[in-house]
């Protein structure tokens, strides 16, 4: 079982092109104004295969451990912020 850090660090290195940086500093807001299942919707027909599956194999840890869907949305916002900052750190590192 992968913990939210681990999905984490294996897949930054995925995240480098320039527009899944701009995607991924806009999933938070997606997700507070569209909910979290319709910004998954909206990553899947966007083809952002890399996003998708890093917030699903999250989602699905926070399921086995029965986290309610309101807290469930909460703690995907604050992932996205961090997964977000995490790759935003590690691009100007080098």
């Amino acid at each position: 079982m992968m913990t939210k850090n681990q999905v984490m660090q294996s897949t930054i290195k995925a995240f480098k092109k320039k527009e899944q940086l701009e995607l991924l500093r806009r999933i938070p807001s997606l997700i507070r104004r569209n909910g979290l299942v319709n910004t998954l919707a909206y990553l899947e027909k966007k083809n952002e295969n890399e996003i998708h599956t890093c917030f699903m194999k999250v989602i699905k840890e926070y399921e086995q451990a029965e986290v309610d869907t309101l807290l469930l949305t909460r703690l995907m916002y604050q992932f996205a912020i961090d997964l977000h900052l995490m790759v935003t750190i590690q691009k100007k590192e080098g």
